[in-house]
C-alpha cells in the first residue's frame, strides 16, 4: 500500500534492500503528502499534532529540503514507526487491522 522510498533530498541513495542498517528507514512529510493524496500543509499539521500528543521533541524530526527552484522548504522526516502511526490515522482499515481484538 505505502512504499518507503529514499529520503526527499537523497534521490541517489541505494535501494532499501542494499542500505546500511546504520541508517534507519525514514519518510519525509512531502512524500507522505504525495502518497496519501493530502496537501503538505495538512500532513505537516498532522505530524505536529501527533508528535505533541506523543510528547516527542519535534526538533528531532525537523527536515529542510529544496524545492524545484532551490528554495529551502520545512518538513519532517519520520522513522518507520511514527510513519505508520500517522498513516494509520488516515486509513480506517489499517487502523482497525493494527488494533488488538477484544477478548483475546
Amino acid at each position: 500500500m505505502y512504499n518507503f522510498k529514499p529520503a526527499c533530498d537523497k534521490p541517489d541513495r541505494k535501494p532499501i534492500s542494499k542500505r546500511n542498517s546504520k541508517h534507519p528507514l525514514t519518510m519525509c512529510s512531502r512524500e507522505l503528502a504525495e502518497y496519501t493524496g493530502k496537501q503538505h500543509k495538512h500532513v505537516f499539521r498532522d505530524i505536529e499534532k501527533m508528535l505533541n500528543d506523543l510528547s516527542e521533541d519535534r526538533s528531532k524530526f525537523g527536515h529542510i529540503s529544496k524545492d524545484s527552484y532551490g528554495r529551502a522548504q520545512k518538513g519532517y522526516k519520520l522513522p518507520k514507526d511514527l510513519t505508520f502511526t500517522l498513516i494509520a490515522g488516515y486509513n480506517v482499515k489499517l487502523r482497525k487491522a493494527s488494533r488488538p481484538v477484544a477478548g483475546t
